[in-house]
C-alpha cells in the first residue's frame, strides 16, 4: 500500500481555463497518465461515465460497479475511484469542476442536492435502455460536437447549458424510479456540513450553529428521510473515511485516528469496533 491516497485535480493541457473535458474511454486508457488508471485516487472534480461498448467493474469507495452498454456511472468530488481497463470496452467519459457547473450560489445549491451525488444514500450508477439510452447518447454526442470546435465567446456556456440539461434528465430518471429517497434541503444541507467537517466535529451540537433547526426537529428529518438519527449520519461518514484511509494508505492506525479527530488511538479502535464488528486491524488484513 502507499503512504497517501493519490489526490487528481482537474488538469488538461488544451484550453486550461476551461474545466470541462469530454473523452472517449478508450482514448483514457490509451493515454499516458500520471497516476495508473488502476490505482485508488480520490477526484477533486466530477466524473461522468457514460458506457456505449462492453462490459465490466469500476470501483467508487468499496463497491464494485458492474457496467454494460447504457450505464452511466457518477464520481462525485473527493470519491476514490479507480478503474479496471479494456481496450475491448468504450464510451464517454466527462469530467468537470464545481466551478464550471454553477456561476452563483443558487446554481451550486442545486448541485448539492442532486440526488446521485451523495453515495451513502443513492447508487451512482443508473441503468439505461431503449429511448433513454439512445437520448442520453445523442446528448453527449452533440456536447462532444461544441468541445471539439475552436474555442469561442459562447462555448463555455453552451457545454454549461447541456450538461444541466443532462444532469437534470438524470435527476428525473432517478426521482422517477421511486427507489431512492426523498432528502429535504435542511438534511442536506446538515450532510454537506459533515462532509465537510467530520474529522473536526464528531457531536451533533456542534453542527447546530450553522442550522436553523432544533437537535430535536433534525433528527425527526434525518429519520423519515434515511432511516438514521444526525448522530448515525456523522458515524457513518466517520466510519466511511476509516475504511478508506485503512484500505488506501498504510498509516499507522494512530496517526489515521488523529487525522480523523481523536484524542486517544484507544477511543478511535473502539468507535470503529462498535460500527464494523472489527478491529482497524482487521479490517485492514481482508482488504488487502
Amino acid at each position: 500500500m502507499n503512504q497517501d491516497i493519490s489526490n487528481i485535480h482537474f488538469k488538461k493541457r488544451s484550453n486550461p481555463a476551461l474545466k470541462f473535458e469530454i473523452l472517449s474511454l478508450n482514448d483514457l486508457f490509451r493515454r499516458d497518465v500520471e497516476v495508473p488508471l488502476t490505482k485508488p485516487q480520490r477526484v477533486r472534480f466530477y466524473i461522468l461515465i457514460f458506457i456505449t461498448k462492453g462490459y465490466g467493474r469500476h470501483f467508487i469507495d468499496f463497491e464494485a460497479y458492474d457496467y454494460e452498454p447504457g450505464s452511466l456511472l457518477f464520481i462525485s468530488q473527493n470519491r476514490i475511484q479507480f478503474f479496471e481497463p479494456n481496450l475491448e470496452n468504450d464510451g464517454f467519459m466527462i469530467l468537470f469542476t464545481e466551478d464550471f457547473l454553477y456561476k452563483s450560489e443558487a446554481d451550486a445549491a442545486r448541485l448539492r442536492k442532486s440526488p446521485f451525488l451523495d453515495y451513502q444514500y443513492y447508487t451512482p450508477k443508473l441503468s439505461l435502455g431503449g429511448e433513454d439510452k439512445d437520448a442520453f447518447e445523442r446528448m453527449i454526442q452533440e456536447m462532444r460536437v461544441e468541445y471539439q470546435r475552436p474555442f469561442d465567446d459562447v462555448q463555455e456556456e453552451i457545454l454549461r447549458s447541456l450538461l444541466n440539461v443532462l444532469l437534470l434528465r438524470a435527476e428525473r430518471l432517478i426521482i422517477d424510479s421511486d427507489v431512492y429517497p426523498r432528502i429535504p434541503a435542511d438534511v442536506q444541507k446538515f450532510l454537506q456540513l459533515v462532509d465537510e467537517n467530520y474529522s473536526n466535529y464528531h457531536h451533533v451540537r456542534d453542527y447546530m450553529p450553522f442550522l436553523e433547526t432544533s437537535t430535536k426537529t433534525l433528527n425527526k428529518r434525518t429519520q423519515s428521510a434515511l432511516g438514521k438519527t444526525a448522530k448515525e449520519c456523522i458515524d457513518a461518514r466517520i466510519i466511511l473515511e476509516a475504511k478508506r484511509l485503512l484500505t488506501h494508505t498504510s498509516l499507522a492506525v494512530k496517526a489515521l485516528a488523529h487525522q480523523l479527530g481523536f484524542s486517544e488511538p484507544t477511543n478511535f479502535i473502539k468507535f470503529f469496533r462498535q460500527h464494523t464488528q472489527r478491529s482497524p486491524k482487521r479490517f485492514r488484513e481482508s482488504h488487502q
